[in-house]
């Protein structure tokens, strides 16, 4: 097998690849490392906990249509043959003789998905939702404020492990309540989160300081600017919401343009406490 991969500036420098997180980006990098030298391997979730992702950016890579999963478990990276050429005396077939009969090579050095004569109740691919993870592209992209923070924290649960369970004294359940009480005082027509919202909430916060280690001086800090600024109140309604969006939060809170439409915000007391 080869042991140098190259990548296509085509698909490198496009606007699907850099609207992408990059973490996501990197995830396909190092996928296209792991790859035999016809772009497949077995072990997604591996190279996955190797860089530190999260399944979400797995997820991203295929619902964006970079990545090609079968029920196998095996993936594919779509664009291979637009990034890569082997020799023909370095290069190796792929062992994944199976998934590869699935596919075809469009004449722009694409894989596609091939669904010429095979009967319908036995086509696996379905299109970008993905069998070697458990959440759907809906479930990622939910729109509705709520659910973020559920799937969110989801994602973030290692498979057999249970959510840890948030008293009302944690601080991460108290910033989820203080977030919850200050969306129905000024979204009063926002419907209010479930208990089980809550925890999600609480979890999104807990994983913000231990995960993206960021100080929880900073998260408070942060979380006070949304909820006052008049733009970002109608959009941070979820913990998911927060975390989502903190880095770009965080450069609106330094832009010196900002800095005094950010004095004038109210101090929030109970925030403050935590």
């Amino acid at each position: 097998m080869a042991n140098r991969r190259m990548f296509s500036r085509d698909v490198a420098s496009s606007d699907a690849f850099l609207d992408m997180p990059l973490s996501a980006q990197a995830l396909y990098f190092h996928l296209g490392l792991a790859a035999d030298d016809e772009g497949f391997l077995n072990s997604p979730l591996s190279v996955l906990r190797m860089v530190g992702g999260c399944r979400d950016d797995l997820n991203l890579l295929i619902a964006k249509k970079f990545v090609i999963p079968f029920e196998s478990g095996v993936c594919v990276i779509r664009h291979w043959r637009t990034n890569n050429y082997c020799r023909s005396d370095r290069f190796k077939p792929t062992l994944h003789t199976a998934e590869r009969a699935m596919l075809t090579i469009g004449s722009d050095l694409v894989y596609q998905m091939d669904t010429t004569g095979i009967p319908d109740d036995n086509l696996r691919y379905t299109d970008g939702i993905p069998s070697i993870v458990e959440y759907s592209k809906e479930e990622i992209f939910l729109s509705e404020p709520q659910a973020d923070s559920d799937v969110e924290s989801k994602k973030d649960v290692p498979k057999g492990r249970k959510r840890p369970i948030y008293e009302p004294d944690s601080k991460f359940m108290k910033a989820a309540q203080w977030l919850a009480d200050d969306i129905a005082k000024q979204q009063p027509g926002c419907k209010q989160p479930t208990s089980a919202q809550l925890q999600a909430w609480s979890n999104d916060f807990r994983l913000m300081e231990e995960r993206d280690g960021i100080a929880w001086e900073l998260i408070r800090e942060t979380l006070l600017f949304a909820r006052g600024d008049s733009f970002w109140c109608g959009n941070i309604l979820s913990g998911g919401k927060f975390r989502k969006q903190y880095n770009t939060l965080r450069a609106r809170m330094e832009s010196p343009a900002k800095a005094p439409a950010q004095a004038q915000q109210p101090a929030r007391r109970e925030l403050k406490q935590l």
